[in-house]
């Protein structure tokens, strides 16, 4: 009988961890596409209550579509530098810049000195 509610608890528990390990570790390694800025930069929309992971700040001019939520844009060179796509100009007023953007085929475009 111990080993029925044993197996019963185990089974409970393990999808709750897991998940929440998942949630938590998706979390920093989700700024794979631009989910927020209006820019088109590396963004994610992340909870509001929480400040943006490492290497990313809040994204001006930017909307998460669920409420409650923030969008955080990735920086490669110092504040108010962010990852572009390849393909895209850097935005009036930015130049390109060595840094590092996680993300193969973007670049770093940071606000001209």
């Amino acid at each position: 009988m111990s080993f029925f509610v044993l197996s019963f608890v185990s089974v409970l528990l393990i999808p709750a961890t897991a998940s929440t390990q998942h949630g938590e570790s998706s979390r920093y390694t989700r700024c794979t596409k631009s989910e927020c800025d209006s820019s088109g930069a590396l963004s994610y929309c992340g909870p509001i209550e929480k400040p943006c992971n490492p290497n990313h700040e809040d994204a001006p001019a930017s909307s998460c579509i669920e409420p409650n939520k923030r969008c955080c844009r990735s920086i490669c060179n110092g504040p108010m530098s962010h990852c572009l796509h390849n393909s895209r100009a850097c935005l009036p007023g930015y130049e390109e810049a060595e840094g590092k953007c996680l993300v193969d085929g973007h670049k770093c475009c940071k606000p001209i000195s």
